[in-house]
């Protein structure tokens, strides 16, 4: 298995950083500016999930919206949502999604 750690810092109003690490590595650094907290956590997954074929896929997040959204409460209007389970189902992928709340 896999494993993607997603970290996003809000650096300022609407302004978000998020890091990647691919199985522990560095992988990279997106900055976002005018943006609210969740379009960066499901675009920088959606992207890195293309590099992914046929494989199972353990994500930690800092997005509790992304988990919650992907694991359990789906909302109807979700584009972002739609579209990354568009790339799940393209490229062959299990994909777990576990919210780091800190501990």
């Amino acid at each position: 298995m896999n494993e993607i750690t997603q970290q996003i810092e809000q650096t300022g109003p609407a302004e978000y950083t998020v890091t990647l690490l691919k199985d522990g590595e560095e992988y990279g650094e997106e900055v976002f500016t005018r943006s609210n907290a969740v379009f960066p956590a499901y675009r920088t997954l959606i992207n890195v999930l293309r590099d992914f074929e046929d494989k199972t896929v353990h994500v930690l997040t800092d997005s509790a919206p992304l988990a919650r959204e992907f694991n359990n409460t789906p909302n109807p209007n979700a584009t972002m949502l739609r579209q990354l389970n568009d790339v799940v189902a393209r490229q062959g992928l299990t994909v777990i999604i576990t919210h780091n709340n800190g501990n």
